[in-house]
């Protein structure tokens, strides 16, 4: 496996933005990897949260390149500073991977996914345009704003919704669209959902995957004992990373 720390000017941020991304050797010219963009937590970086997880030892043997992206404490909202957090990570950044990288550029060799506070911005991402995303892969996603509690303990989600929940950031919403009757699912995402049990996000999770069941989908969940905390996510990578291998 190869490593990449980049650090690049994002025109959609105004700002310098780092990322970090792990490709696997001998890239096939004629058979391209296959891109999982990662989203990571509040707190993390991308080089902090890479460090955290051994991702080259879980890739190794894979025809998968992972970008984990670094915007901490952002939520990957467009917030109301004209920070657009969402777009860059939804838009700018596969076009500027895709166009330095050679990886696949199409739907179907297309994931994100994320841990946390990613675990919002990966659902965002992908049931706001499932025509760009083949899957989602959800690792304890913090993503129910209707949980005042969780809400008022993150200054930075308090501030987001003081004026109220929109439908874009609403996780759930945006499922009724993608999977709802009126919907085609042609080009609806698969959707991956990890969450310990001993998590305080649980709840979110299991409102996901009802909101999902309700809607005629059966997203693949995997519930175990475990706390909010990058060991569980370690743990469980692998079996996303076969999950991601198996579309």
């Amino acid at each position: 496996m190869a490593i990449a720390n980049l650090s690049f000017m994002s025109d959609t941020l105004a700002q310098q933005v780092d990322a970090t991304v792990i490709l696997p050797d001998n890239v096939d010219s004629e058979n391209p990897p296959a891109v999982w963009y990662f989203l990571p937590g509040l707190k993390f970086t991308a080089q902090s949260f890479a460090a955290n997880i051994p991702f080259q030892r879980h890739l190794a043997g894979s025809n998968v390149a992972l970008v984990i992206a670094s915007l901490p404490y952002s939520w990957y909202f467009n917030n109301q500073f004209e920070r657009n957090y969402f777009d860059f990570t939804a838009l700018e950044l596969p076009q500027k991977i895709e166009s330095m990288f050679h990886v696949r550029s199409d739907r179907a060799g297309r994931f994100v996914g994320g841990c946390s506070m990613g675990g919002f911005g990966s659902l965002k991402t992908a049931l706001t345009f499932p025509e760009r995303f083949a899957g989602v892969t959800a690792f304890s996603p913090a993503c129910d704003f209707t949980d005042r509690g969780f809400v008022d303990g993150h200054w930075e989600l308090h501030t987001h919704l003081s004026q109220g929940l929109l439908p874009e950031d609403d996780v759930y919403d945006l499922a009724r669209k993608v999977f709802g009757e009126d919907a085609s699912r042609e080009q609806a995402p698969a959707v991956w959902v990890t969450c310990g049990t001993e998590d305080p996000f649980l709840a979110h999770a299991q409102r996901l995957e009802k909101e999902l069941h309700s809607l005629g989908v059966q997203p693949e969940v995997v519930y175990a004992p475990g706390p909010h905390a990058p060991a569980y996510w370690d743990t469980h990578f692998p079996e996303a990373l076969a999950w991601v291998n198996a579309r």
